[in-house]
């Protein structure tokens, strides 16, 4: 599984928001400290934004802020605002694409480590991962 450069930039996004003491920066901001491209970071923010999880201020002392702290904020949470789901094949997101899964040995394997990928994101949360990051 490989997430999608969008994913990547939310999340960027999102963990630098958290390491700020009032979780709010400008766009120019997060965009230059964390190489995001400007007019990416607005896209991405939209969507952010409508999973409840930044708000977008307007403007001269606007920017992007977190709508939760960090600690509720899970890795799960700022990849499904980007890919609206996970999966690891295209079988679990539509049965009928591939006919063999009443039978198929590997799909309820799919199933099962797709559970437990979704389990582990949704274990790790911005706290965590801005102390982290402060260390290494």
């Amino acid at each position: 599984m490989e997430i999608t450069r969008e994913t990547d930039y939310a999340i960027r996004t999102v963990l630098y928001l958290s390491k700020m003491a009032d979780y709010k920066a400008f766009s120019a901001e997060i965009s230059q400290n964390m190489q995001i491209p400007k007019s990416f970071l607005r896209k991405i923010a939209k969507k952010l934004e409508k999973a409840k999880i930044v708000q977008l201020v307007r403007g001269v002392k606007g920017g992007i802020r977190l709508i939760k702290s960090p600690r509720e904020i899970t890795l799960y949470d700022v990849i499904l605002a980007t890919e609206n789901q996970i999966s690891l094949n295209r079988c679990l997101v539509n049965k009928q694409i591939c006919g063999l899964h009443q039978y198929c040995p590997v799909h309820p394997v799919w199933i099962k480590i797709r559970n437990k990928l979704i389990d582990a994101l949704r274990e790790i949360n911005f706290a965590e991962l801005s102390r982290e990051g402060a260390t290494s």
